[in-house]
């Protein structure tokens, strides 16, 4: 809802309509007035920057090009109307790249070191617009830094029209939007440019087909640097659900499994395939070599007792494949089911209404094992079921989605033993 002035008010919270029995409905509006951002630009000698551009981010920010723009007037001021009343940021910097920069390579392309404008958000924790208000940022410094190039040199041979996808990320890996990709033909030599000083992970993938891959560091301190790649053949991986003796037989079909690779410069990538009938699988052409995986599909009457590859255990949810290398999921019919209740909860309260998950950690806790550790939402009434477990010992805790990472001893730790339902009462965090 939105009326039509300067001074605009907007419905804060959405409103579902759905048709019930009912004919007749109550839905209540609350109206809130936009407000606006200000702040001022200046450069490393105080002076104004003038007619540049920035972006107001909602949240933490990002280094993509989304958000409300303005640009700086002669004073290096600039403002920001309209704003829906929640925190911002501004980012300021040169234009986002979108995507990968790589250029053709010669002597003087590689000498060159361009100076850009430093990207950064301010303030550092996130500025609340309130309603109706204007909020000031205050002034803002910015600086110009070296962008730097990076020579990526191939050894081996390119396929007919062979089309690589080279992606760039930033190290330590906090944020996607450092994630940077491009399309390019192959070729034994090329740059990256506008690479700021810092540690990277550049990583070039080719067509499923033919599918091959690199992954190197790329390490960036005070000059343009050289770095070499070969690309490696991907590998097939089979895999099938092992039904033992004496187990009561189950449709396999829906079983799945996803590989997600663990690499920073394909995070986001991802490779799903589903089981035939008697439950074998089969994937062509896996990129990357460390992937996390994920079993989905075992109905709740088994649970997976093990998995192995090459005949070894796994015992996290990390997997690296290798040519040759075989996937056995095992399952046994004498799963465990915990159920209980969320102490004190009622759903429609403050500050109750925030414990969404109710969490089960295999102990001792490792890793976040796809076979023991996961989360459930509690229904309405604050009770809560987990079956297909495997047996052992858990630790079940609720809380705000924060305690998805929480690895302390807190919550309740309750044994089951193979086909052994236990009730407990949970406590919030």
């Amino acid at each position: 809802m939105d009326t039509q002035n300067n001074n605009r008010e907007i419905a804060k919270q959405p409103v579902f309509l759905t048709l019930e029995p009912r004919p007749v409905q109550l839905a209540q509006f609350t109206l809130m007035r936009l407000g606006s951002l200000t702040g001022r630009v200046v450069d490393e000698d105080r002076k104004p920057v003038s007619d540049l551009r920035v972006l107001v981010q909602a949240g933490a920010g990002s280094m993509r090009a989304t958000g409300r723009a303005a640009v700086t007037d002669a004073d290096g001021v600039f403002t920001v109307a309209g704003l829906t009343p929640q925190s911002y940021v501004v980012r300021i910097g040169s234009e986002p790249a979108e995507t990968l920069n790589i250029v053709d390579d010669s002597p003087e392309e590689f000498q060159r070191v361009d100076q850009e404008m430093e990207a950064s958000f301010w303030p550092l924790v996130p500025i609340r617009v309130q309603p109706g208000a204007s909020a000031d940022v205050g002034t803002i410094t910015v600086r110009n830094i070296p962008h730097y190039r990076a020579r990526v040199r191939f050894h081996g041979d390119c396929a007919p029209d062979e089309v690589w996808r080279v992606a760039v990320v930033k190290l330590p890996f906090a944020r996607t939007d450092e994630f940077l990709s491009t399309s390019a033909p192959c070729r034994q030599q090329f740059l990256i440019r506008a690479l700021p000083a810092g540690s990277y992970s550049l990583a070039v993938s080719t067509s499923i087909e033919n599918s091959r891959w690199a992954q190197v560091p790329l390490v960036i301190s005070s000059e343009n640097v050289e770095v070499s790649i070969r690309l490696s053949p991907s590998a097939d991986l089979t895999a099938n659900v092992v039904v033992p003796s004496g187990v009561v037989p189950l449709e396999l079909s829906k079983v799945r499994i996803e590989l997600r690779p663990e690499d920073a410069p394909v995070v986001g990538t991802s490779y799903s395939f589903q089981s035939q009938s008697e439950g074998r699988f089969s994937l062509d052409n896996v990129p990357w070599q460390h992937h996390s995986f994920s079993i989905s599909g075992v109905p709740k009457t088994h649970y997976i007792k093990a998995i192995r590859y090459a005949g070894q255990p796994v015992l996290g949810s990390s997997l690296s494949i290798s040519p040759g290398g075989h996937l056995e999921i095992v399952l046994d019919d004498h799963p465990a089911t915990i159920q209980g209740t969320i102490k004190g909860y009622v759903a429609t309260s403050e500050p109750a209404g925030r414990f969404t998950f109710v969490t089960f950690a295999r102990e001792p806790f490792t890793s976040k094992d796809p076979r023991f550790f996961f989360a459930v939402s509690p229904r309405g009434d604050g009770s809560f079921e987990a079956f297909g477990l495997a047996p052992g010992d858990y630790r079940v805790k609720v809380g705000s989605i924060t305690i998805l990472s929480d690895t302390s001893s807190t919550g309740v730790l309750v044994h089951v033993a193979a086909g052994d339902t236990r009730t407990v009462e949970v406590t919030p965090q």
